[in-house]
């Protein structure tokens, strides 16, 4: 049976545009209300409900960036860049959507920048031709400007052949998948696979993790990342720039 999810265990949780900060009572229907901060940097409240059924993924800034898009400063909302990256969006963040199940389903996730338009095309730009659509270089990958490209439907076939598949004790996955099934990077398994590491050092080997302490508790980077919510990338980059650990790993994205 599964277990049930208490309403504080969704504190630094991410749902879309929102990470949970709070708890904030209970509505008129005797519903959980969760406080949260969205990327844009507003502060709002929801059921639980409606943020676990992904009727709210943002703080009602996503609904007027559609609805008001053709006045914004992109002029870009009838564009095919901007229905690409709609499209993106919705099928990473919103359970509704017709193709949830194999994006956001599956563990396909949008770079928190990206959330935000103006910054997905500051990053990729304009099509190069009506032939071009958005592709993710790791297919099991997140959208994000590291992992995309705008590409030919020939390229992408040709990428889909290129994808790294390793097999080890009869389980077949691509190299993006044994990552997260091992814990370790996808770039340190590519590192070894280069310097001719046999497939079973690649995925066996361990290595030496990135260990935070805070408020007393000892944790590993990506344990602490998966507490809060925040992709331990963000996390790493903040402490990189000179961050103190407790802000690096409590601040939700977009908060500063």
């Amino acid at each position: 049976m599964k277990q049930r999810v208490k309403a504080e265990d969704r504190i630094g949780q991410v749902f879309g545009r929102l990470t949970v900060v709070s708890l904030a009572g209970k509505n008129n229907h005797g519903q959980t209300v969760l406080r949260c901060k969205c990327v844009c940097g507003s502060t709002s409240e929801h059921s639980l409900p409606n943020i676990r059924n992904g009727r709210v993924t943002s703080c009602g800034c996503l609904k007027k960036e559609v609805v008001s898009a053709r006045f914004s400063k992109h002029k870009k909302s009838t564009s095919d860049e901007y229905r690409c990256w709609s499209g993106v969006v919705q099928r990473c963040i919103n359970p509704n959507n017709n193709a949830y199940h194999d994006y956001g389903g599956r563990g396909i996730t949008v770079c928190p920048e990206w959330l935000l338009f103006e910054n997905f095309y500051r990053d990729m730009g304009d099509k190069p031709s009506k032939d071009h659509s958005l592709d993710r270089i790791d297919n099991d990958g997140p959208y994000c400007k590291e992992n995309c490209r705008w590409a030919t439907p020939k390229e992408q076939a040709n990428n889909k052949r290129r994808s790294r598949i390793l097999t080890l004790n009869g389980i077949t996955q691509s190299l993006t998948m044994w990552a997260r099934t091992i814990g370790v990077s996808r770039g340190v398994l590519l590192h070894r696979l280069r310097l001719g590491w046999d497939v079973e050092a690649v995925l066996t080997t361990p290595t030496r993790k990135h260990i935070l302490m805070l408020n007393g508790k000892t944790r590993t980077l990506s344990q602490w990342a998966k507490e809060y919510g925040i992709e331990s990338s963000v996390i790493r980059s903040r402490l990189q720039r000179g961050w103190p650990v407790e802000d690096a790993v409590t601040t939700p994205v977009g908060v500063r």
